[in-house]
């Protein structure tokens, strides 16, 4: 990241105001990167279960198309 590039550069002017400013930056903008992760997360374990609901309805489906099959031949 950029941030962590300048903080480097600073290190070595030792600016210590700038180097707490950008500390603080880096560490918010990591808290925001998890809390998006999370988000993202939980949003794909909904999406996952969502398509394992949709194949397990068209296998049913299949399924009942199988022995309705099975039932006029039957006759």
């Amino acid at each position: 990241m950029q941030i962590e590039i300048e903080i480097e550069a600073i290190k070595r002017e030792n600016d210590k105001k700038k180097m707490s400013e950008l500390n603080q930056e880096l560490a918010n903008l990591k808290e925001e990167r998890n809390q998006f992760s999370s988000k993202w997360k939980r949003e794909k374990e909904i999406v996952d279960k969502i398509t394992a609901r949709r194949q397990s309805v068209e296998d049913m489906k299949l399924e009942a198309e199988r022995y309705e099959r099975e039932a006029t031949m039957a006759r």
